[in-house]
């Protein structure tokens, strides 16, 4: 590409791999440069420097629309062709000659036309297929403390591996809101799936309202105390809370309140299974412990649990400090006896 005045843009995107791939199709080029963690497109017409970095995005994708003028109706046919020979969805507008719209492997409604005057359409309001993870590959669906709580997270039931709530806790939102997008997110995880959410909390209540924070902060308009966030998972349904986070230092304070950057964890339970109790032996350090569901653990003593709880246990933060007693070596050890 010359070295003359450019667009310039980047996109945020959840795999970087079928990003490529379709960026590939619509711009017929190939990266001009490819690493595992940024990708850049170098477009000759329009003049373009579009680069790719993979970081979760949320509902709406990383733009609301992105538009691309070509030279002749030619051209935009063969982008289209392209485009439909990959079996990528097409959006018409009413002059399919025109204008046509499709969006990205993220959600980003891009819009392509002929001419300054060509019709414009609001691709928002016309149906697109649900987002979908390469083969083999989790789902992830992940909302920014600087986008607004969706209606209703675009997945199906049961079909996301892990949402993690970033900074939403400390959006301008209010709690009903939060509440209801926390038990839509118990709605579309699979069981055994996790809802992971990243904040600033504070110790105690601020005595006279929230204060304006610096920097990057400074986009936080509230501030839960610690204990807030694992109470609305738990409301929602979901089991093993934990914080896998929670800073030493509080990175800000103000009357006498400290805010700490925290992360909780908490999982939706697997269904109910017809395979018998499995056990578990705690190592200590303490003499025993007790979870949420009841169960107490001897430290050294072998104790018979719901496999949910089983498999809940060996997937938290705490599993170096159990033995897991896999089926097959529980039956072992019964025909010894």
């Amino acid at each position: 590409m010359q070295k003359s005045w450019c667009f310039h843009l980047s996109l945020n995107v959840a795999s970087l791999t079928r990003a490529i791939d379709f960026y590939r199709v619509l711009f017929d080029v190939e990266p001009a440069k490819c690493h595992d963690d940024y990708a850049k497109f170098e477009v000759a017409l329009p003049p373009l420097v579009f680069s790719l970095v993979p970081h979760a995005v949320g509902a709406e994708g990383t733009r609301s629309r992105v538009g691309l003028t070509l030279a002749s109706s030619d051209q935009l046919q063969q982008v289209r062709g392209r485009l439909e020979d990959r079996g990528i969805h097409i959006q018409t507008s009413h002059d399919p000659d025109a204008a046509f719209g499709v969006a990205d492997p993220d959600g980003n409604a891009w819009q392509l036309s002929v001419g300054e005057d060509a019709p414009t359409w609001d691709m928002s309001r016309e149906p697109m297929p649900e987002p979908t993870a390469p083969p083999g590959q989790p789902i992830v669906w992940e909302h920014y403390v600087t986008a607004d709580l969706p209606n209703r997270i675009p997945h199906d039931d049961a079909s996301v591996d892990e949402v993690r709530l970033t900074g939403t806790f400390n959006g301008p939102s209010v709690a009903s809101g939060r509440q209801r997008l926390i038990a839509d997110a118990f709605r579309v995880l699979k069981p055994g799936g996790k809802v992971v959410a990243h904040a600033l909390a504070a110790d105690k209540p601020f005595p006279h309202g929230v204060p304006s924070l610096p920097g990057m902060a400074a986009m936080v308009s509230q501030i839960p105390l610690h204990n807030d966030i694992p109470k609305a998972m738990c409301a929602a349904g979901f089991v093993g809370l934990q914080f896998v986070k929670f800073t030493e230092k509080a990175w800000f304070e103000h009357d006498g309140v400290e805010m700490r950057e925290v992360k909780a964890v908490g999982w939706k339970p697997l269904a109910p299974a017809a395979t018998s109790a499995l056990d578990v032996i705690y190592r200590g350090p303490f003499q025993r412990i007790r979870d949420d569901e009841g169960n107490t653990y001897p430290r050294g003593q072998r104790v018979a649990i719901a496999p949910a709880t089983w498999t809940m246990l060996r997937q938290g933060s705490q599993a170096a400090q159990f033995v897991f007693v896999e089926p097959e070596q529980a039956a072992k050890a019964c025909q010894l006896h």
